[in-house]
C-alpha cells in the first residue's frame, strides 16, 4: 500500500511540473510598431499599428494547427486579433478565424514587412520595428 500511495504520488508531482512547464513556457511574444499606409478604395493613408504575436512552441503543435496568433492595434481606432497564424518558411501566414482557407495577410520574419486586411478599415502595408 505504501508502494501505491509513494507511486500515485510521483504521479502527481510529474503531472503538475508538466502543466506548470507547459503553461508557462510553451509561447513568447514580440511586440511590434509598424509605419505603413493604409489603402481603402482609392484612397492611401499613412498609419502607424502596433502588433503583438505569440509564437507557440513546437508542443503546441502536437494538439492544434497554429503557429502563433496576432493581436494587432490602431490606437484610438481599432483592436483585431487573427487566431491562427502558420509559419511557412520565413512568412507568417495569418489567418483571421482557425477554419479559414483564405490568407489575410502575411508577417515576414525576415524583413519585418507585414500585409495584412484591417476589417473596416482596408488592406495595411509597411514595416515593423520591434519595441519593448
Amino acid at each position: 500500500m505504501a508502494k501505491l500511495i509513494k507511486a500515485l504520488s510521483t504521479f502527481i508531482v510529474l503531472v503538475l511540473i508538466l502543466f506548470f512547464v507547459v503553461s508557462n513556457y510553451s509561447s513568447t511574444e514580440s511586440k511590434y510598431r509598424c509605419s505603413g499606409e493604409i489603402f481603402k478604395s482609392k484612397t492611401v493613408t499613412k498609419k502607424d499599428l502596433y502588433l503583438k504575436i505569440t509564437t507557440f512552441k513546437w508542443w503546441v503543435g502536437l494538439l492544434f494547427d497554429n503557429d502563433a496568433n496576432i493581436s494587432l492595434e490602431i490606437p484610438s481606432e481599432t483592436v483585431n486579433s487573427y487566431l491562427k497564424v502558420v509559419k511557412v518558411g520565413d512568412q507568417l501566414q495569418i489567418y483571421k478565424h482557425n477554419k479559414e482557407t483564405l490568407t489575410s495577410g502575411y508577417f515576414s520574419t525576415l524583413s519585418n514587412f507585414i500585409s495584412i486586411s484591417i476589417p473596416h478599415h482596408g488592406i495595411f502595408e509597411g514595416s515593423c520595428t520591434e519595441i519593448q
